[in-house]
């Protein structure tokens, strides 16, 4: 590599013109130097390099040749038990780190699964339609405000009793650990069809509708008996 001469501050400038790898690598060093603590990011890193470039211009006003890199694998050397060799990064046990190159490479699973689960709540303006929906077709008029009130409820419990089961993989890149490809599949919740089914059921479950149920076969039986039962293809 062809030896060159910059300003400290062109150095300093270095840091955010690098590519995102190469400020990953040089922040992964610098956990593994002691020099940044385990939960440092670029903010750190930045800090971190102009310390090393002051230092390094500290020696180069002595004429002795050393770069920031030098200076931080000296500190990386002296924290590990080799020269060389390969270490877990200490901020994600996925990748692990060169002690002495400061290069960071993927060691994780090519696949990775993770399950959340959530209570998805069916917003008031939906449980009412549907509330107001299933006793006009039902009851043959509108809920009343103790009605809406208890199926609310009943909804809400039965919501929280079937949370929203999300299993997401992911595919990493063997590489660089980058997802390449994602795939989620859902399971439990209540949806349209159960709201649908929970409101019948309570409806269906009141004297009320009992007796709704015996009026309308009465009456279906007396007009019958008066007019006759309707005779196919009539």
């Amino acid at each position: 590599m062809r030896e060159r001469w910059i300003t400290g501050e062109e150095a300093i400038m270095e840091f955010y013109e690098w590519e995102a790898r190469t400020r990953r690598d040089f922040i992964a060093q610098g956990k593994l130097s002691g020099l940044l603590a385990p939960d440092s990011g670029e903010m750190e890193g930045a800090r971190l390099w102009e310390q090393l470039v002051g230092q390094a211009a500290f020696y180069g006003a002595r004429d002795r040749k050393v770069t920031p890199w030098d200076i931080l694998s000296g500190y990386v050397r002296q924290s590990g038990t080799a020269e060389t060799g390969w270490r877990k990064d200490p901020s994600n046990p996925d990748f692990e780190v060169n002690m002495v190159t400061g290069e960071r490479r993927y060691i994780g699973p090519k696949f990775k699964t993770t399950t959340d689960t959530a209570v998805n709540l069916t917003d008031p303006a939906t449980a009412k339609a549907v509330a107001v929906a299933t006793f006009q077709q039902l009851m043959g008029r509108d809920p009343g405000a103790g009605e809406l009130t208890a199926w609310a409820s009943a909804l809400q419990a039965a919501e929280q009793s079937a949370p929203v089961t999300r299993t997401t993989t992911t595919e990493h890149d063997p590489i660089t650990g980058e997802i390449i490809g994602s795939d989620s599949t859902t399971s439990g919740g209540v949806d349209a069809a159960g709201r649908q089914y929970l409101a019948e059921e309570r409806v269906k479950g009141t004297q009320e509708y009992a007796d709704v149920q015996a009026a309308t076969t009465y009456a279906n039986a007396l007009e019958n008996a008066v007019f006759g039962a309707p005779q196919l293809g009539a």
